[in-house]
């Protein structure tokens, strides 16, 4: 096999974590951050590197509540919820907000 290999760098790999609503009840969501944002209330973007995934989680709790209109919403998801959204391994926060399905 003589092929030549193409090495493709990537200079950032982001996934949003979102908070959703659907019909009165609401739920975390992770994926790219262009759809996040188009389908959530409120998002974070994080990036590899940095906390463990648990102090993440914290965090981006943290960042949800700073969005006094869902506050009570937001401190009824547990912390388990937040962290089995985040994907597993380090990462840290580069970007929070509102998404464009706020009301």
């Amino acid at each position: 096999m003589d092929g030549q290999r193409n090495f493709v760098k990537v200079t950032s790999m982001r996934l949003a974590i979102g908070l959703l609503e659907k019909d009165d009840s609401y739920s975390l969501t992770c994926g790219p951050p262009e759809a996040v944002k188009k389908n959530s209330i409120y998002y974070v973007i994080i990036e590899p590197s940095g906390f463990d995934m648990v102090e993440v989680a914290k965090k981006i709790k943290l960042e949800f509540l700073k969005f006094k209109e869902k506050e009570s919403i937001v401190k009824a998801i547990s912390m388990d919820d937040f962290t089995r959204v985040i994907p597993a391994g380090e990462s840290h926060i580069v970007e929070s907000g509102i998404g464009q399905a706020y009301k």
